[in-house]
């Protein structure tokens, strides 16, 4: 498809995301419910490629990040709302119907301590989690008693647990996570966004600077803060960060902020004055108080303001192409 018609657009893509892939994943998910995890997380990789290739991340990155960026719900909280839709459906119906007939029985079942739906629906919401990272999950357990799934309202207000749920965890996440400071910083405004939502910045027209401030909000990006974290054959450990010095300048650790804001090697002279220059069209107030900030006080503010966003992107992938032509230094090799 790439091929065809070039990169899609974010708003575009979740929109054919919701239409075509979706229906895929949750097709019997309210009577066949997500018992077997391994079944579950070959459903889940295939949401999680899709969302990573829409928004230009690696294998990498953040999982948390895929949702909090595009507002697409995880989709084993997806399939367990409409599981219980579907259980709010079967109380709705009139008693002689031979699914209400049925729900009564698996109910009865449950109670028996048999195999059976009302029961595995019970297991699935106690063990909801949420994928983090790679290997990690936050649990969110849903606690639901027998007596109140034959109580419509009960069910209903069952559903916006679930949504808190998912919201919950990835707050929790994104609180534990040290890769993910920018969105915390973000969440901890007075007035902050929904943690969870299709984000402005994924409307800007140039894919290659898009992806970089998308990469550089989900600390998807090659600067030595998040290559050399990673562990590999040579450094099981990864290197510790105050050794993940800047290659431009060895100055200080080549962190988001110090790339962007703080490095004072000549490469990067005059590529920042020309972002200065643009940065006093649109926010005069940032650009004038430009020394009196840290660095990453100063970052936070322009990525929070909105007429900051296109040129502050197109900025992002200036950057990262300087420092992509340049060796990563490391001081243990």
């Amino acid at each position: 498809m790439h091929a065809h018609i070039g990169v899609i657009p974010p708003f575009e893509g979740k929109r054919l995301y919701m239409a075509r892939i979706d229906p895929q994943l949750i097709f019997g998910c309210e009577v066949v419910l997500d018992t077997v995890s391994s079944s579950l997380r070959l459903l889940e990789n295939v949401q999680i490629a899709y969302c990573r290739r829409l928004l230009g991340l690696s294998c990498r990155s953040m999982i948390a990040a895929l949702f909090t960026e595009t507002g697409i719900l995880p989709l084993r909280y997806r399939r367990a709302i409409l599981a219980t839709k579907y259980l709010r459906y079967l109380l709705d119906l009139p008693p002689n119907h031979y699914a209400s007939s049925a729900l009564l029985e698996s109910v009865a079942l449950a109670n028996a301590h048999h195999l059976c739906w009302a029961g595995d629906l019970i297991d699935v919401l106690r063990h909801l989690s949420l994928l983090g990272g790679i290997t990690t999950s936050i649990r969110t357990p849903i606690h639901l008693q027998l007596p109140a799934m034959l109580d419509s309202s009960s069910v209903k207000r069952l559903e916006e647990d679930i949504k808190a749920a998912s919201i919950n965890g990835l707050q929790e996440v994104i609180a534990s996570s040290t890769k993910l400071h920018l969105i915390r910083a973000r969440q901890a405004h007075p007035r902050p966004p929904p943690i969870s939502d299709f984000r402005a910045y994924l409307s800007i027209p140039t894919p290659a600077h898009r992806k970089a401030l998308t990469r550089l909000i989900a600390s998807d990006h090659s600067l030595a803060i998040e290559r050399l974290w990673h562990a590999d054959q040579r450094r099981p450990h990864g290197v510790p960060r105050p050794q993940r010095l800047c290659r431009l300048c060895r100055g200080g650790v080549e962190d988001e902020a110090h790339a962007l804001i703080g490095c004072n090697a000549l490469l990067l002279r005059d590529c920042r004055l020309l972002f200065r220059t643009r940065l006093a069209q649109v926010n005069n107030y940032l650009a004038e108080s430009w020394p009196t900030f840290q660095p990453y006080d100063l970052l936070l503010r322009i990525i929070a303001s909105d007429s900051c966003t296109r040129i502050f992107a197109r900025y992002v992938f200036d950057i990262f192409q300087i420092f992509d032509a340049e060796p990563i230094f490391s001081s243990s090799s």
